[in-house]
């Protein structure tokens, strides 16, 4: 025989699965209204944000990058960054095939808090501690790793977000050499 204490029990029950049943689908019409907003067309898909530098673009690099060559490939990259440290492999190759041609830099963020992860990261790819500099305020990325070539006047020659999949990098590889080539 079921008791009053019962029929409480049984009615708090039922109000806290209602409860739960209106969370849970509120929530997942939060999370989903963007989505089914955009497929039904009432809103836009966000836009890709645009590459920092482009061809053509000035850039205020420092003189001391010149002391080698005309030429400076500037790699925005830290040691955290996990496509950097995919890309470690390649980037040696890169900077052993550059070596003689351009100057490189291993751009990392401004108050760099890791030094020592970043100098081995450099020296990883090749690349000394004399060749680790922190990007500044004018000259930086939005995505790492960004490869940029640069001339002594500061035009940008050529820039690339990110280095892609393996097979691509023989395509980049070229196309940092046309940049260069000029």
């Amino acid at each position: 025989m079921e008791t009053e204490h019962d029929k409480v029990l049984g009615r708090g029950s039922l109000i806290v699965s209602l409860v739960l049943v209106l969370v849970v689908g509120t929530t997942a019409g939060v999370v989903a209204w963007p989505r089914l907003a955009r497929s039904v067309g009432t809103t836009a898909a966000p836009k890709p944000p645009a590459p920092a530098y482009k061809a053509g673009d000035t850039v205020d690099v420092p003189a001391a990058w010149y002391a080698e060559t005309p030429y400076t490939l500037v790699l925005f990259g830290q040691s955290t960054c996990g496509a950097c440290q995919r890309a470690q492999p390649y980037l040696k190759q890169l900077v052993a095939h550059l070596e003689g041609r351009a100057a490189i830099v291993l751009a990392t963020p401004g108050a760099n808090l890791h030094r020592d992860a970043e100098v081995r990261y450099a020296r990883s790819i090749g690349l000394d501690q004399s060749h680790v500099v922190e990007a500044t305020r004018t000259l930086k990325a939005t995505v790492t790793p960004t490869l940029l070539v640069v001339n002594q006047r500061g035009e940008v020659l050529g820039a690339w977000e990110g280095v892609g999949p393996e097979d691509t990098h023989e395509a980049l590889t070229r196309a940092i050499d046309r940049a260069i080539d000029r």
